[in-house]
């Protein structure tokens, strides 16, 4: 059971990665209060993934003046089958 629990919590972090990348992509210069009410997050969830992105997938993040984000380099992941799953 503890197994499933994790593994289903780790689908979760998943699926919020690729939001997260997803939105950072399509709204560069959007502010960090607008990328958390997209996100339906908060800010330190928010950095906890990004810094998981970075970690796991080798995703680069980088934050704009404004207080959002850009990717930088996409690591493991091909941006277009991202794309293609909205």
């Amino acid at each position: 059971m503890r197994v499933e629990r994790f593994v289903s919590s780790r689908l979760v972090n998943i699926r919020l990665i690729l939001m997260i990348i997803r939105r950072m992509e399509s709204y560069p210069d959007a502010t960090l209060a607008e990328h958390l009410r997209a996100l339906g997050c908060s800010r330190a969830t928010l950095y906890r993934q990004i810094i998981a992105a970075r970690d796991e997938l080798g995703v680069d993040i980088e934050y704009t003046q404004s207080g959002g984000g850009a990717v930088r380099s996409w690591g493991i992941l091909n941006p277009a089958e991202i794309a293609s799953r909205r």
